[in-house]
């Protein structure tokens, strides 16, 4: 039976998005204030146009302050290179296609979209790696890098020849 890895695992988190007019200084607060490591960035009509991260904010000191006076998607397209073309996937996505995902994009992050590219949910590796954790916390062998990358894809992929997906 096909299940998807928010109906297995709780991978996806509801996102949370601001409009794209809203300030830098906006996106900031908002990233606070929801404790949120990366925000959906979404146009009037409610469809994905990038994303604001912590990670955006280690290009502030370039950028310079006055900056943050911009449109969080303007300021976006001066200073970041990849945040108006936010990775994205489906939540009807297997557990082993989405870690290929998040391997052949090289991010840690992907918005779960809707058929008309409404950002629903979010997964981060992070996510993915509780997953294959013994509780709250990433297990320890998995965090100093003991555990192979050969043994995460036997976890999450199905044998070859088999129809079954996790």
């Amino acid at each position: 039976m096909f299940e998807t890895p928010s109906a297995k695992l709780h991978l996806f988190k509801i996102a949370e998005s601001i409009p794209s007019s809203t300030s830098m200084f906006g996106a900031m607060e908002a990233l606070a204030r929801t404790q949120r490591q990366g925000l959906a960035v979404v146009n009037p009509g409610g469809v994905l146009v990038g994303d604001i991260s912590v990670t955006d904010l280690h290009d502030l000191p370039e950028a310079n302050f006055s900056s943050l006076n911009m449109e969080v998607v303007h300021w976006l397209r001066a200073f970041s290179s990849t945040a108006l073309t936010p990775p994205t996937t489906s939540n009807e996505v297997s557990l082993g296609t989405l870690i290929e995902t998040f391997a052949t994009k090289k991010t840690h992050r992907l918005w779960v979209v809707d058929d008309e590219g409404h950002p629903t949910h979010v997964v981060s590796l992070t996510d993915v790696l509780a997953a294959f954790s013994s509780g709250d916390h990433v297990d320890q062998r998995m965090a100093s890098g003991d555990t192979a990358i050969s043994h995460l894809w036997r976890i999450a992929s199905p044998p070859l020849g088999s129809a079954n997906e996790i």
